[in-house]
């Protein structure tokens, strides 16, 4: 079973692009007499494909293991063991979108700034190639 908990819009994300992180539950359960054991190997693969695949397709910018909950019981006529692996998920939305004219999320919303940068884009010509020996620094 998976389930989301919550999700907080970070702080800095108000010119179109959001950054939103959201936690997540997926919950591992079992019935039998020795569930415990497949509950936990269930647990670890679950963990297995986060550890190797932590963006999800590119479709989440990080996805963080934050805690691992087990609960087992067995009263001889039933038997229920869970174990729940909460992550917190950051993602990005409302990406502007190349392919539509015309929308609001077509293009990016620059910030006002009250003065011109002197590095990045379109300053290209400001910068000077280091090239020499390795430089040491003195003690």
């Amino acid at each position: 079973n998976i389930s989301t908990q919550s999700e907080t819009i970070k702080d800095g994300y108000d010119y179109g692009v959001r950054q939103r992180v959201l936690t997540v539950d997926v919950e591992c359960y079992d019935t039998r007499e020795n569930g415990a054991r497949f509950v936990d190997q269930l647990a670890w693969e679950v963990e297995e494909i986060f550890y190797a695949n932590p963006n999800l397709n590119n479709t989440v910018e990080t996805c963080h293991l934050q805690n691992i909950a087990f609960a087992f019981g067995d009263n001889g006529a039933l038997a229920l063991h869970g174990a729940i692996l909460t992550f917190e998920v950051t993602y990005v939305t409302n990406i502007p979108s190349p392919n539509e004219e015309g929308s609001v999320t077509a293009r990016l919303v620059e910030p006002f700034l009250s003065f011109e940068p002197e590095t990045g884009v379109g300053n290209e010509d400001k910068y000077h190639k280091i090239e020499g020996g390795h430089v040491r620094a003195a003690r």
